[in-house]
C-alpha cells in the first residue's frame, strides 16, 4: 500500500524543511551516517547511502509498497540532513525541529500521515556512583516505513538490526508498526536494566549499619533520589507515547500490533513503579537513620540530664558547708565531714533510685 498524498491544507501546514530545522545541541563533530534496511517476509536488504542533503531528498527509491523501509540515522548536528529527510518523507515541520532540538520534552505527537516519537535514551556510568545520562532519540512512523535518528555513536538498535538480518521471529514477517515496537522495546528494556541497576543501590543504601549515623548517608540518599528523579522524568512521557500510538490511524498501527503496544504500556509502568518504590525505600531509609540518631541523641541527653539533676542538690549541699563563716555549728563537729558525706551519698542514691522507678534509666 502506497502512502497517500497529503492534502492541499495539510501540505499548506508544513513548514519547509530548510527553514524550520535548526539544531539545538551541544556541538558535534562526528560523520553523519545513514543505514538503510529494507525487507519482507522473503528478502532482506541493506545499504549504505551518501549523506547530503541532495542524495537524501531522492530516498524516497527505497520506499516500496512490498516492503518495510527502515532508516537509521547516526547524528542529529547536521540539521539540513535531518531537514531533508524531513521533505522527503513530508514531515511536518514542527517534527523537524523537535528532532534536532535536543531538550524536547520526551512525547508523541500524531501528524496524521505520520507518528514522531521524542524519547530519551539513558545510560548509567560504571561504578556504584554511575552518573545516568541522556542522549536524544526520535522514531518516526509512516506507512511500511520508520525513520531512527539518534544523537550519539554507538548505534543503539544494533540487537533489532541482527534480528532483521537473522531472519528470526516474527519481525520480518509485520509490518512497519511491529518495527516501531522492537524499537521502543529495545529503549524499554535498557530502562528495565537501570532501574534494576539502581535497586542495587538503593539495596546498598539500606544495607548501612545502623548503629551509628553516617554522614556520608543523607548525600548518598540525595544523589540517588535526584538521578531517580531524572529516570522517572524521562520514563513516564514513553507511556503517555504509547497512548498515542495506541490511537494512530489504522493504516499505522494495525489492529493486529495494538497488543504488543499494550505489552510495552505494562512493561513501561512495571518500571515507572519500580522507580517510584525505589524513592520511597530512600525516603523510609534516610528517616530510619535520623530517628536513630535522634534516639540516640536522646538516650545521651536523658543521660547527662540525670547526672546534672543529681549533682544539683550535692552542690548545693557542698556549697552550703562550703561557707567560711565563723559560727557555723558544723564546723566545730568532730562527725560533721562525714555526716555530710553521708548525706550526699544518699541523696545520690535516693534520686537514682527514683529515676531508675520512673523508668528515666
Amino acid at each position: 500500500m502506497t502512502t497517500p498524498s497529503p492534502t492541499t491544507a495539510e501540505a499548506q501546514s508544513r513548514l519547509p524543511s530548510s527553514a524550520a530545522a535548526a539544531y539545538n545541541g551541544p556541538p558535534r563533530d562526528h560523520e553523519v551516517q545513514v543505514q538503510v534496511i529494507t525487507f519482507n517476509g522473503a528478502d532482506i536488504e541493506e545499504h549504505g547511502i551518501l549523506v547530503s542533503p541532495e542524495a537524501l531528498r531522492q530516498a524516497a527509491i527505497w520506499r516500496r509498497p512490498d516492503r518495510v523501509t527502515w532508516m537509521h540515522i547516526d547524528g542529529l548536528h547536521d540539521a539540513k540532513v535531518v531537514a531533508a529527510l524531513g521533505e522527503t518523507f513530508d514531515l511536518h515541520g514542527l517534527a523537524v525541529e523537535d528532532i534536532v532540538t535536543l531538550d524536547t520534552r520526551a512525547k508523541a505527537d500524531d501528524y496524521g500521515l505520520s507518528v514522531v516519537i521524542n524519547i530519551k535514551q539513558l545510560r548509567l556510568g560504571k561504578g556504584i556512583q554511575g552518573a545516568l545520562t541522556e542522549e536524544h532519540v526520535s522514531l518516526v512512523l509512516g506507512e511500511r516505513w520508520v525513520l531512527s535518528f539518534q544523537e550519539l555513536p554507538p548505534a543503539l538498535f544494533s540487537g533489532v538490526r541482527a534480528r532483521l538480518l537473522a531472519s528470526r521471529g516474527r519481525l520480518r514477517r509485520q509490518g512497519a508498526d511491529y518495527l516501531l515496537h522492537s524499537l521502543l522495546n529495545a529503549i524499554i528494556d535498557d530502562y528495565r536494566e537501570i532501574a534494576d541497576r539502581f535497586a542495587d543501590q538503593v539495596d546498598a543504601v539500606e544495607d548501612w549499619p545502623t548503629d551509628r549515623f553516617d554522614e556520608g548517608l543523607p548525600a548518598e540518599v540525595h544523589r540517588l533520589k535526584a538521578q531517580l528523579q531524572a529516570f522517572r522524568r524521562a520514563a513516564r512521557p514513553v507511556r503517555e507515547a504509547l497512548g498515542v500510538l495506541a490511537h494512530a490511524r489504522p493504516e499505522l498501527v494495525h489492529k493486529s500490533t495494538l497488543p504488543y503496544y499494550r505489552d510495552l504500556q505494562t512493561h513501561i509502568n512495571e518500571v515507572i513503579e519500580l522507580v517510584e518504590s525505589l524513592r520511597e525505600r530512600l525516603d523510609d531509609t534516610l528517616d530510619l537513620h535520623l530517628a536513630l540518631a535522634s534516639h540516640r541523641m536522646n538516650d545521651t541527653m536523658r543521660i547527662l540530664t540525670v547526672v546534672t539533676t543529681i549533682f544539683i542538690p550535692l552542690s548545693f549541699i557542698a556549697g552550703v558547708y562550703g561557707m567560711n563563716f565563723a559560727h557555723m555549728p558544723e564546723l566545730q563537729s568532730r562527725w560533721g565531714y562525714p555526716v555530710v558525706l553521708s548525706l550526699m551519698a544518699a541523696t545520690a542514691v535516693g534520686l537514682l533510685w527514683r529515676f531508675r522507678r520512673a523508668g528515666w534509666i
